[in-house]
């Protein structure tokens, strides 16, 4: 994906260039993972190549070749081991000198999607004081290191025409900005989620590069509005996209930024387009028949009616931020009742399984307990969080899911009075 960056310059990093690993996603999003495919082949023979010495390690491309080579010397030496915990896992197999991610262990560099949510299990394993320290310093190094390298640009381009707006905007790359192709487009919700942990850890640190990193991804969301029928892309749109999905993924994180947003800056803007995204989700998305959200509407204006654990999360958390700022026109009971629905409709349908989307729903449960201050609905709350545990699979091999399971896993050890420092 791509980083827009505003029309201001933005902070340098030290930079980190590397490769990507495909994603597991929707049906409709196939044609993303076959690109993302074609790349991980040609990174692997890469890899190898600079290895073995076929590809000689210049001086100009010292920095991404010594990368590529340091991924390659991971992947051979890999010796993948089951270890007390998940969170573990990550640190031992998944984790570069670099402190970047692989997707598996062994493998290419992890994707955004999969690197938010290593990095999330990983704050949420700091949480306990037993192991703080080190999880706490990893994620530190991780974020920066992710957000050195995988944060690029895009140019802007007005929607409806297309046409260059000749402004460039700030995003997250599918993976380090080096090894972008252009073809390739930013994926809104991967920056969503990069954009949630951004601002989680600019509330802990006041960091102002985090804060305007998180402002990117606001903007870069708030770009790709769909000019005709409403709702935010799944995808950013260059005149080559086939894709024109919105995803429910790609629009509620958004009001939950919007918010965060405006209550960090108190700039109008950013609450009112959170709330124009949420009136738009509520008339497009919402399912009577079930009282959940729909996952997405796809090509030709075609509902998937699936139902995903984290969609439902960030919707209840986006009613929860709205009611902060406006609790008369957005009661909490709304955001209660759409958890309440949900825990019963998953309990009975074998909805859980999925850790990566699990811990997400985990948590955004967990943060309503702590703001309901209901000891029956936090009761319920700990209890499903213990049977997204058990559903978890045994031994996870990809990034994503031991990234889930790990995150799952802190959450269940997690004391109430900790409950405030999870969204």
């Amino acid at each position: 994906m791509s980083i827009v960056v505003g029309e201001n310059s933005v902070e340098t990093r030290t930079h980190i260039p590397i490769p990507v690993i495909a994603d597991s996603i929707p049906t409709e999003r196939q044609d993303v993972v076959r690109s993302k495919l074609a790349r991980r082949l040609v990174g692997g023979v890469l890899s190898l190549a600079v290895v073995s010495g076929v590809i000689d390690v210049t001086p100009v491309l010292h920095k991404d070749a010594s990368m590529i080579s340091d991924l390659a010397v991971s992947d051979l030496s890999s010796k993948p081991s089951i270890p007390q915990n998940e969170a573990a896992n990550i640190v031992n197999n998944y984790s570069l000198g670099d402190n970047l991610f692989k997707g598996n262990s062994i493998g290419w560099i992890a994707s955004a999607w999969f690197s938010s949510q290593a990095l999330n299990a990983e704050y949420l394993t700091s949480l306990d004081n037993g192991v703080s320290r080190r999880y706490s310093r990893h994620f530190k190094a991780s974020l920066n290191a992710i957000n050195s390298s995988y944060i690029g640009e895009v140019p802007s381009r007005k929607l409806g025409n297309h046409h260059p707006t000749g402004k460039m905007l700030r995003c997250y790359e599918q993976g380090p900005t080096n090894f972008h192709v252009s073809s390739d487009a930013p994926l809104i919700d991967d920056n969503n989620w990069m954009g949630l942990i951004d601002f989680r850890e600019y509330l802990r640190t006041k960091t102002p590069l985090l804060l305007k990193d998180t402002e990117a991804v606001f903007n870069l969301a708030h770009s790709q509005w769909d000019p005709n029928g409403g709702g935010i892309y799944w995808q950013y749109q260059l005149d080559n996209n086939v894709s024109h999905g919105r995803a429910l993924v790609s629009n509620a994180p958004v009001v939950i930024l919007g918010v965060e947003l405006y209550k960090a800056t108190g700039k109008e803007s950013y609450l009112k387009f959170a709330e124009k995204v949420y009136s738009w989700v509520q008339h497009n998305l919402y399912d009577p028949g079930t009282g959940l959200y729909n996952d997405h509407i796809g090509r030709n204006n075609v509902i998937d009616y699936a139902k995903y654990t984290y969609g439902q999360a960030v919707m209840f958390e986006a009613m929860s931020k709205l009611n902060e700022v406006n609790p008369s026109k957005y009661p909490l009971s709304n955001a209660i009742s759409l958890a309440e629905r949900s825990m019963a409709y998953f309990g009975q349908n074998n909805g859980y399984g999925n850790p990566a989307f699990d811990s997400i729903y985990d948590q955004g449960l967990m943060d309503l307990a702590y703001r309901y201050h209901n000891a029956s609905f936090t009761n319920k709350v700990i209890s499903t969080v213990r049977e997204t545990n058990m559903k978890s699979p045994a031994n996870p091999k990809s990034l994503l899911n031991v990234a889930g399971k790990a995150a799952i896993q802190a959450l269940v050890k997690l004391p109430q009075n900790k409950y405030n420092q999870l969204f």
